[in-house]
């Protein structure tokens, strides 16, 4: 194959003018965040020739970037590893691949096996076979440097093999390739529609909420102290006039914990830990969370998550808020194994949900741009229907199709509560008498239906009651005797992990499992086959949403003058941002076409849309 370097105008628009319509291409940066990001080469390969455009420097930078521009324009395909953040980086500069066939090679391997590492360096050497080296290592001696043109250059290449190596298991109308081609193609639009959008950040809300948990975590540890009889000391900072407090315990060790906990106030340990040692989770927290100590240590806790992973000056939110006031989450399509999409910094997903025992509204923060009010599109009970979808389960269909409280109809089947069938539905005037009735009842339902779903089993069950493992387990029989559709679903979840090592999820994606073997044994754990029904849950749940905002990104082309912009996706929900004085007007359209791709489903799809002025209100 041949290559060249390419630094002068002429040569470079020559070149270009011989390159296929079809092309790999990767971006060389000096930074990852886009307001600061500078363009500092380009690589391309055709798979008979290949490229590198040093740009570092250089006169022709601009002239440089008009040639690639019109190369773009006469493209067909584009292919890159990991193609939102070249995409987004050309953006930049003015160029804009959003109307190409795209392939990107990071998602297809994702597709293709879900287990492995998919970085591009990883896959060339354990796929390709090549010998690959660092971006330190080539860096090293220059961004000028033969080595370093060759480690660029051979981005292209490989990004271009490893479609080659890919495509014989993507080509065709099987269900996985057309989950490539029909839904995860379009969808890296959306996220990089959300990643050039980002969100906007009030940053005196931030400052406000951090002086507040500050001075209160400062005093739970008072509490926590004085409580337990422990000499602590004070300081004032002469700068800032603010208290230190210095305490001999420190209260997020376990070990001080345990021994806090199970010998100085003398509890009952209620979790273990995977190894088998006594833990002090969050299944401890909620068991004691009345006792005095526990209450404070439960509010201490949370400050504490939320102040070192959002609040604080060097938390996810501040550090990551660029120039313009956004922060520009990035979004993983290939960070997990059921499919479900992560982001990181900021991790919008864990977004910690105003807590009871001491509430922090960090969406507050979260603020729509002047003009614009924020909108949040997601799914009623999603979980729930695709459950339902999945095992045609007589109780779960015919309770979401009428309407009903399904976890009050569970409830009043299961423990025969004598509800008459009509005040199941949630319309009915006596609906909610009996849902605050039996509200026990129900909430226990409801914990053993999704318990059932994450895989749950008695050993879980007992802790959440309170109950021997022999008691939860007769509940989780007498439950499938009451369900025996969802119980015929999770039993074939694990006959096709035995016949297969994977389960297939309805949009023909796959979650895969690794065979144990030893000298004793031979085959899939029990935490594999507590998975398996719980993914296709999941990992269906995840598509939708993909398949969701594919249509909203396609459809509000159609309404101009609403400026609908997608922002942001947390698990079930979309968030969006619209013109104020067309919001009224886009919510029914917005629901709409979150419902309107899953009207075949034998169970309704119900999206519900929220307002207002921050993602707290719109929430």
């Amino acid at each position: 194959m041949n290559r060249v370097v390419l630094k002068k105008f002429k040569e470079t628009e020559d070149f270009l003018r011989t390159l296929g319509t079809a092309v790999s291409f990767d971006t060389e940066t000096t930074d990852l965040k886009y307001t600061k990001l500078e363009l500092e080469g380009i690589s391309f390969c055709d798979g008979k020739q290949a490229c590198y455009i040093d740009l570092v420097d250089n006169n022709d930078f601009y002239p440089i970037l008009c040639a690639v521009k019109d190369y773009f324009e006469r493209a067909t395909t584009i292919v890159a590893h990991n193609i939102v953040f070249d995409m987004k980086v050309l953006h930049k500069y003015g160029i804009d691949l959003r109307g190409h066939k795209l392939y990107d090679t990071m998602v297809a391997d994702h597709l293709l096996d879900e287990r492995r590492r998919h970085g591009l360096k990883y896959l060339a050497s354990t796929l390709l076979g090549k010998e690959v080296i660092s971006y330190e290592e080539a860096s090293a001696s220059g961004t000028q440097s033969s080595v370093f043109y060759k480690y660029a250059t051979d981005d292209a290449v490989w990004t271009w093999e490893l479609m080659q190596w890919q495509q014989p298991h993507l080509r065709g109308d099987n269900d996985l390739a057309k989950l490539f081609r029909e839904v995860e193609m379009p969808f890296q639009l959306v996220l990089l529609e959300m990643e050039l959008n980002g969100m906007y950040i009030d940053t005196k809300v931030i400052k406000d909420l951090y002086e507040v948990c500050e001075k209160d975590q400062k005093q739970f540890l008072m509490q926590m102290c004085e409580y337990l009889d422990v000499e602590y000391e004070m300081q004032t900072n002469l700068l800032d006039n603010s208290l230190n407090i210095f305490c001999p315990i420190n209260f997020n060790s376990t070990k001080q914990l345990k021994e806090i906990l199970f010998t100085k106030l003398k509890l009952k340990p209620v979790e273990t830990t995977p190894s088998g040692a006594v833990g002090v989770g969050k299944v401890t927290i909620k068991k004691y969370k009345d006792h005095p100590f526990v209450s404070i240590l439960n509010k201490y806790k949370i400050i504490e998550k939320a102040l070192s992973a959002y609040l604080g000056p060097e938390a996810q939110i501040m550090s990551n808020l660029e120039s313009d006031g956004v922060v520009r989450t990035s979004f993983r399509d290939t960070g997990t194994k059921t499919g479900r999409l992560s982001c990181s910094n900021p991790n919008i997903q864990q977004l910690s949900k105003p807590n009871d025992a001491y509430p922090i509204p960090i969406r507050k923060a979260f603020s729509a741009r002047p003009g614009y009010t924020m909108v949040t599109a997601d799914y009623s009970g999603q979980e729930v229907c695709v459950m339902a979808e999945l095992s045609k389960d007589e109780t779960l269909v015919k309770s979401l199709n009428n309407g009903y409280d399904m976890h009050l109809a569970v409830a009043n089947k299961f423990y025969n509560l004598g509800i008459p069938e009509e005040a199941l539905n949630k319309t009915h005037p006596d609906h909610e008498e009996f849902k605050a009735k039996f509200d026990s009842e129900r909430t226990k339902a409801k914990v053993i239906t999704f318990g059932l779903a994450y895989g749950k089993g008695a050993y879980g069950f007992a802790l959440d009651f309170g109950i021997s493992e022999d008691e939860a387990q007769k509940i989780v029989d007498d439950y499938f005797d009451g369900m025996p559709g969802l119980k015929r679903a999770i039993d074939k979840s694990h006959k096709e992990v035995y016949d297969s090592g994977c389960v297939r999820y309805m949009s023909g994606r796959y979650r895969r499992f690794e065979k144990i073997k030893n000298n004793d044994w031979e085959g899939y754990t029990k935490k594999d086959l507590r998975q398996a029904f719980n993914a296709k849950i999941q990992g269906y749940s995840a598509d939708m949403v993909r398949i969701a905002s594919n249509n909203i990104y396609q459809s509000k082309k159609a309404h101009p003058e609403m400026d609908i912009r997608i922002l942001a996706l947390v698990h079930d929900e979309v968030v969006l941002e619209v013109k104020s004085e067309h919001v009224d007007a886009s919510m029914p359209l917005i629901k709409n076409w979150m419902e309107e791709p899953f009207d075949w489903m034998c169970i309704p799809i119900v999206s519900d849309t929220k307002k207002g002025a921050t993602y707290n209100e719109a929430k």
